[in-house]
């Protein structure tokens, strides 16, 4: 609260949408200093969320729908990819790992929300869902050097796969084709950097899956 000495009321006010206990009033309070009856809204405007649960459920949701639109204008969702996680060990009782054999479980019923990793190693997103031009965001200092910190945003350009792999096919909501892929199979992902002036532009990341995160 150090930050808000000048103006306490602000601040708890803050820490109340960040525990996700803000009421309506306060919310309307907040709209009122920027948004009036003749404001128009832009179409990609982006939403804040209270939890890591709901982030995932929105991404999901407009992953899906994009494939959707992409699918019914074009016939095909050709830029869009689902990378799955892969090589995922468990603890057992014995506090050593093993090999965790039903990942289904993981890529149909989770989010990186649902998914604890031990401490220290990040989080890890049991199914990336990716299109060419979506916006990622790196959890970890990968080069800080070169602009690869904790939190830079960065655009996806392509994926490499490794020699010889190939992408195998899936249907979402049951009808609608997409690309996929499981992370053992993919070299690398080429991401170009949100901010313009960071110098080389375009980088790339292994595609462990705690390497990145949606935004």
């Amino acid at each position: 609260m150090h930050r808000f000495r000048d103006d306490p009321e602000w601040g708890e006010l803050l820490m109340r949408f960040r525990d996700g206990n803000v009421t309506a009033s306060e919310i309307d309070k907040i709209n009122e200093c920027v948004v009036d009856s003749n404001t128009v809204l832009p179409e990609n405007i982006r939403y804040a969320t209270y939890f890591n649960r709901d982030r995932d459920s929105i991404n999901a949701g407009l992953f899906e729908e994009r494939c959707k639109s992409s699918h019914a204008r074009f016939g095909h969702t050709r830029d869009a990819a689902i990378v799955f996680c892969s090589n995922v060990q468990v603890q057992n009782r014995s506090k050593t790992y093993d090999e965790f054999r039903n990942c289904m479980t993981l890529w149909e019923n989770c989010g990186e929300d649902d998914i604890k990793l031990p401490r220290g190693k990040g989080r890890m997103d049991p199914a990336l869902r990716l299109y060419k031009g979506c916006q990622l965001m790196l959890p970890c200092n990968n080069n800080v050097t070169k602009g690869q910190a904790n939190g830079t945003q960065a655009i996806l350009e392509k994926i490499v796969l490794k020699p010889g792999e190939m992408m195998q096919e899936v249907l979402l909501d049951n009808q609608i084709p997409v690309a996929a892929v499981s992370a053992d199979k993919v070299a690398f992902l080429v991401l170009r950097h949100c901010n313009d002036r960071i110098s080389p532009p375009t980088f790339s990341v292994q595609p462990k899956m705690h390497s990145l995160r949606q935004s």
